[in-house]
């Protein structure tokens, strides 16, 4: 597995997904722009990606990290970022 498909399955995934709920929020977006983030959306919706590629990024992320040759304070910080986002998973939902 290399970097690059990572990054292509979390930009798919995750992404751009993401992206495009939060420009969504954006009051007022010129006609133009809403007409294309309608359409492009509506693609995304029939593609499916988050439920087709979405657990699979997480485990070609764990494959990748249980590979990958990390020193001792980089692989706190991977560890740190997990444990700060579980947290942060619980904490705002609710």
């Amino acid at each position: 597995m290399s970097n690059r498909s990572l990054l292509l399955a979390l930009l798919f995934a995750w992404l751009l997904p993401t992206g495009l709920d939060l420009i969504r929020l954006w009051p007022n977006p010129p006609k133009h722009m809403a007409d294309a983030l309608a359409a492009f959306k509506r693609l995304l919706g029939k593609l499916d990606l988050q439920t087709v590629m979405g657990f699979g990024v997480y485990y070609m992320a764990g494959y990748y990290f249980s590979q990958a040759h990390m020193s001792k304070r980089n692989l706190y910080f991977v560890q740190a970022l997990g444990l700060l986002g579980a947290g942060a998973t619980i904490g705002l939902s609710g």
